[in-house]
């Protein structure tokens, strides 16, 4: 590509319309079973939530891409997922926030 010209923006795909959306719903479908998965771990007594625009993509859609009336596909703007946990009290949280990051931390390396 180093003699076609294109904005930096379409080069790091910052729109998304080069993104391969049967794929990205695949990996953001497992990757909902997995948090989940560690949620029903982390807090078997809690609750929590899809928030922001993974709320508003499961609506609409049932996952974070969907056919619109127009024949174009409708990919979520983020890469990521939201959630909110209920919990009943700052101790409760100071403890489940512990475990979810030692828990994400020992599973995928996250720090």
């Amino acid at each position: 590509f180093g003699h076609t010209w294109m904005p930096s923006w379409r080069v790091h795909n910052l729109s998304q319309e080069m993104l391969d959306v049967d794929a990205f719903d695949v990996v953001f479908q497992r990757a909902l079973a997995e948090l989940a998965a560690v949620m029903d771990i982390v807090v078997p007594w809690g609750e929590w939530w899809p928030c922001g625009g993974t709320l508003l993509a499961l609506t609409r859609h049932g996952s974070l891409v969907g056919e619109l009336a127009s024949g174009k596909v409708d990919v979520a703007v983020g890469k990521d997922m939201e959630v909110l946990v209920g919990m009943s009290s700052q101790e409760e949280w100071e403890i489940v926030s512990e475990r979810l990051a030692s828990l994400f931390s020992s599973r995928y390396g996250w720090s």
